[in-house]
């Protein structure tokens, strides 16, 4: 499996995990809660009613991709110049 699906995979459920960490993914306004971060993944209003945002999900996961992406090439550039 290449790193850029093993970092697409991680970015995905990374995504998925925070929106349900209650301190960073949730907040709560005009009664609706709001999760993921940094952008809206979901909002749930309470009377079993939700909805998924229009953009957040994908701007999360190209987000967190994009960072473990920068983490990955940086690791390496440590890994060749070590070795």
């Amino acid at each position: 499996m290449s790193h850029k699906r093993i970092i697409f995979i991680l970015s995905l459920v990374v995504t998925i995990g925070i929106a349900f960490i209650p301190v960073l993914g949730i907040r709560y306004d005009n009664g609706i809660s709001y999760h993921g971060f940094p952008a809206d993944v979901f909002a749930y209003y309470g009377n079993r009613g939700w909805s998924v945002q229009s953009l957040g999900p994908f701007f999360n996961i190209a987000f967190y991709y994009v960072i473990f992406l920068l983490l990955y090439k940086m690791g390496m550039k440590i890994k060749n110049a070590t070795v």
